[in-house]
């Protein structure tokens, strides 16, 4: 009995806050790792039932050997053996919990022929540890106008766990840009996403009230606390955009149910990650107005049917003319009934940009809809920063294609006003001689767009 009992008592002690320590996919604690002399690694902090406010504090005990930030970077000084100390704290009202661990660097020499280094473009000059240098691919280059704000993230120093990211360029998400790389620590809040502040960057809030939060959502609550979403919901507060992964595929599960690391570091992906395109939905083969007669390039005009009436048949009624169909420089959004056109706005610079990028590459995009805005809309693959139009429309037009910030795009199934004055940009106008007279333009625009979640292929 007198067993059992300590055997209780040693599982309760054990059941609180457990901090382990990561080197590029390797447990490290209480170990001794190996680094060349003049090379960096992150350290990253994976912890069990943290809780409350969480603060981690590094240190050296010789930093003249391995020094470490206070972000967790460690750079190796010079050859010789020093530990490096961790102590994380987790407080929430008076209940207090303080745990401490460390990781052994052995510093051995330089290598004889250093390894390669990637400079960035010369604007930026961030510190990137290694292990998290982005990679030069054939296929990925830095745009230092429309993707000056790509940045990546990792999670809990897991190469598997590294999620492409773009950030807004308004003042929030420049700020975070700048001050790349980051380590979050992260906390659960609510199951549905994770949180963690920072007091050293404080930002102007934009006073955005969304209705609904969904995967993969960068936002700012407040003015220094990070808010990454992980699982759609509901929401009454107010946020500042920063950003969104473009990809949140599997982020879910990589950020788990309790504490993480969140490393975010500007650049491209080191590897190319799956796209975040699908394939297009198969809907229905039978287009909307009438069956047995071959797809036409756009519906029938008014008054008149898919079919020819039979030659002599002296009771058939006039058909009208043929709408004028737009045939200069058109957006198509394809969601599998038929394209529908958008004339592209050339007033507008990120319109121009947009159709340019298309000519080469076509988009596949998974669009929602906003259910209280009247639109769908989805995170384009790179920022599109409008330079010709300075002030944002009073509001949007059913059918109006619209760039929200830099990298959403959106189209509107009902006419929004912009009361708050948000920054948007219209990019596109419907063409409404696509529109039968048997319809309303809401009426058009809900029969391509039904369910809550539309893949779209975005064409020109």
């Amino acid at each position: 009995m007198f067993g059992l009992m300590s055997d209780m008592g040693q599982s309760l002690a054990g059941s609180g806050v457990k901090v382990k320590l990561v080197i590029t996919n390797t447990n490290v604690t209480k170990k001794t790792y190996s680094l060349n002399n003049t090379k960096h690694r992150q350290l990253h902090v994976k912890l069990t039932n943290a809780f409350g406010k969480v603060k981690t504090k590094y240190s050296s005990d010789n930093a003249s050997i391995a020094s470490v930030t206070k972000n967790g970077y460690i750079a190796a000084n010079s050859e010789g053996t020093t530990k490096i100390r961790v102590k994380v704290t987790c407080k929430s009202g008076k209940k207090k919990v303080s745990k401490k661990t460390w990781v052994q660097m052995n510093i051995t020499p330089a290598e004889v022929t250093p390894a390669p280094v990637f400079t960035e473009t010369p604007a930026y000059t961030p510190f990137v540890p290694e292990s998290l240098t982005p990679a030069p691919t054939a296929t990925q280059t830095i745009d230092t106008k429309g993707n000056a704000l790509q940045a990546f993230l990792q999670i809990n120093g897991s190469a598997a766990s590294t999620f492409a990211v773009s950030i807004l360029d308004n003042e929030a998400g420049r700020a975070l840009y700048n001050s790349l790389p980051k380590v979050l620590t992260m906390t659960d809040q609510n199951g549905v996403s994770k949180v963690s502040s920072d007091p050293t960057m404080i930002y102007t809030m934009d006073e955005y009230k969304p209705s609904n939060l969904v995967c993969g959502d960068l936002m700012l609550y407040g003015n220094n606390k990070y808010e990454l979403t992980y699982k759609e919901h509901t929401t009454g507060y107010a946020y500042t955009r920063l950003g969104r992964v473009l990809n949140p595929t599997g982020l879910d599960v990589a950020l788990g149910g309790g504490g993480v690391s969140v490393t975010l570091v500007r650049g491209l992906l080191p590897t190319a990650k799956p796209s975040s395109t699908i394939a297009p939905t198969v809907k229905p083969t039978t287009p909307p107005w009438g069956t047995g007669t071959p797809w036409p390039s756009y519906p029938p005009a008014p008054g008149s049917s898919a079919t020819p009436a039979p030659s002599g048949a002296s009771s058939a009624p006039t058909q009208t003319p043929a709408p004028t169909i737009f045939t200069g420089d058109a957006f198509l959004l394809d969601t599998g009934v038929t394209p529908i056109i958008f004339e592209v706005q050339k007033s507008s610079s990120a319109a121009m940009e947009l159709f340019n990028d298309l000519a080469s590459s076509p988009l596949t995009v998974e669009m929602r809809r906003h259910e209280t805005e009247y639109r769908y809309y989805c995170a384009l693959p790179k920022n599109y920063i409008e330079r010709n139009i300075t002030s944002p429309p009073t509001q949007w037009a059913v059918g109006d294609l619209v760039l929200m910030g830099n990298n959403e795009l959106c189209v509107f199934l009902k006419t929004v006003s912009n009361s708050s004055n948000r920054p948007s940009t219209i990019i596109g106008k419907l063409d409404k001689n696509q529109v039968t007279s048997d319809k309303t333009l809401p009426q058009f625009m809900s029969t391509y767009f039904v369910d809550p979640t539309e893949t779209v292929l975005v064409s020109r």
